[in-house]
């Protein structure tokens, strides 16, 4: 029906093109510009209809579980646009111009939060699944993120914090690349003492704030995110753990585990490479005091393939089924994650610095 709907307006425009073609060979040199204008609005409507009847396919792809509501956006859209193109009043065409653009502004909408959801999956499968094994096992999780923004160190962070179900978890948020204050353990005590706000004042400072975590465990999720750990070196790195971390641990293990599934994790985010990661880590075991290692991955057109035929096929402009092109955009990009999702999104077209917050979770922990 949308499709029948689309085809019979662009029709329409087209005979309403006609007669003001006409109309233009016998008029008045003062009334040519006014029917040169409508005779441009028409060709560029016919345009925006026929690229919409072109990808009709996808863009209802992408929208499986709203398809009914985007069909009936569309058909009041094209229903005015018929309306809009038929009318001879100008105000009349403002006032359809502005029922239109809302109407677009809803579907693209309802197209870009699946698109958006779906993208939220690109690569990182094997990570999410390790973090997601421990979260699992233990309700406890800390994990090691090693490589810099563009390829994808905070967005995978995001990846795995969406793992932490029920709910958002409380988020504790720590930079060790900001004063030299902050550049210590107890730097991050205080901060996060200053964050929690326990109603314990005194006392040591790492039991003080261990106790508050577990004393809100029970209710939530709560995450430390640790930022620039790079900034500790080795022994600073070794601090943190043996100050914090442990103690953390050795705290919730001691203690009955709370009805729910809510978990306590760490992200220590980690900026730059370094063979083999720092020596703090070198001891490799499945214990819950020594984080999860991950490095992030070489991102090439097979893995974009892949995530292509498994999250969106059909749900993306035709030419993104085509491995070649998969291929070439990955190289064009330099293979910099960031730069391929901005690729794609322009081949949607979907603008990921405004509308998305896509943007964001590259450069924000």
């Amino acid at each position: 029906m949308i499709e029948a709907l689309l085809q019979s307006t662009i029709e329409r425009i087209y005979g309403v093109r006609g007669r003001l073609c006409a109309e233009h060979v016998l008029a008045r040199p003062d009334q040519q510009l006014a029917l040169e204008r409508r005779i441009q609005e028409l060709d560029s409507a016919r345009r925006e209809l026929e690229e919409l009847l072109a990808g009709l396919d996808a863009l209802l792809a992408c929208c499986l579980d709203r398809v009914e509501h985007v069909c009936e956006l569309l058909t009041k859209e094209v229903r005015l646009r018929a309306a809009h193109a038929e009318s001879a009043d100008e105000a009349a065409r403002l006032q359809y111009e502005g029922q239109i653009a809302a109407l677009r502004s809803e579907r693209d909408g309802v197209a870009g939060e699946q698109f958006a959801r779906v993208i939220r999956a690109l690569d990182f499968a094997r990570q999410r699944s390790e973090f997601k094994r421990r979260l699992d096992t233990r309700r406890l999780a800390s994990v090691l993120i090693q490589g810099d923004r563009e390829h994808g160190l905070y967005w995978l962070s995001h990846r795995l914090r969406d793992l932490m179900r029920p709910g958002k978890p409380l988020i504790l948020r720590h930079s060790f690349g900001a004063a030299a204050v902050d550049q210590t353990l107890d730097g991050l005590l205080h901060g996060l003492k200053r964050q929690l706000r326990p109603k314990a004042k005194d006392g040591d400072l790492a039991r003080c704030v261990i106790d508050e975590i577990c004393r809100l465990w029970p209710q939530q999720n709560v995450l430390l995110v640790l930022d620039h750990v790079d900034q500790l070196g080795d022994a600073g790195l070794t601090a943190l753990l043996d100050g914090l971390w442990s103690p953390l641990v050795d705290a919730v293990e001691a203690r009955a585990r709370p009805p729910g599934k809510t978990c306590i994790a760490a992200f220590l985010l980690l900026h730059g490479s370094a063979p083999g990661g720092p020596p703090a880590l070198a001891r490799h075991d499945d214990s819950p005091r020594r984080p999860l290692r991950m490095e992030l991955p070489c991102f090439d057109g097979r893995v974009l393939e892949e995530w292509i035929h498994a999250h969106i096929a059909g749900g993306v402009p035709p030419d993104l089924n085509d491995p070649e092109l998969l291929c070439t955009i990955v190289e064009d990009c330099g293979g910099v994650p960031c730069d391929v999702v901005d690729e794609l999104c322009q081949r949607w077209p979907y603008d990921w610095y405004s509308q998305s917050g896509l943007q964001k979770e590259w450069f924000q922990p």
